[in-house]
């Protein structure tokens, strides 16, 4: 996944710096060779300016509050600089894979059967349960087995 910081002025920015939870503050500046936020004019103009950032989301450390900050020069000689932050807050999700097994079967009356539910993906702690519908659709459900993976409880 990609972010853009994008900055641009009545004068080119001299400097721009990104915030991330990860890598803490990248930095470009006009006059330095040795930036550690890569930036690049937009469309040859030089007071448009796009910083490109990669997250990695495979993993949810890439999650949190990035903050894009501006730095611009005022038009008169010897006069401070304007500053403009923008903040974006990421949250990285995952879907959750839920497996019941067997996924249905006839058994004689009397008969023992074992049930298998798994679930993976997403975030800790999940809570699992197996739950029963007495006399098929319609009936009133009963929960078999809870778990709670945040306290490793098992209700039953």
């Amino acid at each position: 996944y990609q972010i853009t910081c994008r900055v641009e002025g009545a004068k080119a920015p001299h400097k721009v710096t990104l915030v991330t939870p990860t890598s803490g503050t990248l930095t470009w500046q006009s006059a330095s060779s040795s930036n550690s936020l890569q930036c690049i004019t937009v469309d040859n103009i030089e007071n448009k300016l796009n910083c490109l950032r990669s997250i990695n989301t495979n993993q949810y450390q890439g999650e949190g509050k990035y903050k894009c900050t501006g730095h611009n020069y005022l038009p008169n000689p010897g006069t401070s600089e304007k500053i403009y932050s923008s903040d974006l807050t990421l949250v990285i999700t995952k879907d959750i894979v839920v497996d019941l097994t067997p996924s249905s079967r006839e058994i004689e009356c009397g008969q023992s059967v074992s049930l298998r539910c798994s679930a993976e993906g997403g975030r800790a702690p999940h809570f699992l349960s197996v739950n029963h519908e007495k006399g098929g659709e319609g009936g009133k459900g009963v929960s078999l087995v809870e778990y709670d993976k945040e306290n490793n409880k098992i209700s039953v």
